[in-house]
């Protein structure tokens, strides 16, 4: 559980998005801010390409919200269900043995991915626990697995 900041501004209860507090400035803006305030850098700029990845100092970031960021995680997750470790895959499955797991992982490669997916029980649920295992930093950062938690509720995570 994250610790209250006093800073925050709230409304009935609600934490308030940064964007809405900080006097008009567009998300954009905000997540560069953020960037460039955690990296104590002057220079982050949105890249051309992907809507949410900036760039500074020579590095590329992807900067998400809270929900951004599980729902990218969750993407993430959904395209290399056939690479998951079939030991873990059975945990969300009833009555579907290990090595029929193994053997259709080994097959197919990341082609089982669609086929895990009806397999599983529960697909949100096994979402939860990949993440709670991994961490989102794990899944979207391909440079060093690490999720950065910026200022304004935002997380960013070095792609290269």
């Amino acid at each position: 559980m994250r610790k209250g900041n006093p800073k925050r501004k709230y409304f009935m209860g609600y934490l308030l998005p940064t964007y809405l507090v900080q006097g008009g400035m567009g998300m954009k803006d905000v997540k560069c801010d953020a960037l460039n305030k955690y990296l104590d850098a002057a220079d982050a700029q949105p890249a051309n390409y992907g809507e949410d990845s900036y760039e500074c100092d020579g590095s590329t970031y992807l900067v998400l919200t809270d929900d951004e960021a599980n729902e990218a995680a969750k993407e993430y997750i959904e395209q290399g269900l056939g690479l998951f470790n079939a030991s873990f895959l059975v945990g969300f499955m009833t009555n579907v043995p290990e090595e029929a797991i193994q053997a259709l992982s080994e097959r197919m490669c990341e082609d089982a991915g669609p086929i895990f997916k009806k397999m599983i029980d529960d697909f949100d649920y096994f979402v939860e626990a990949a993440i709670s295992a991994d961490g989102r930093g794990n899944l979207l950062s391909g440079y060093d697995g690490e999720e950065l938690e910026l200022e304004g509720d935002l997380y960013a995570y070095r792609t290269d």
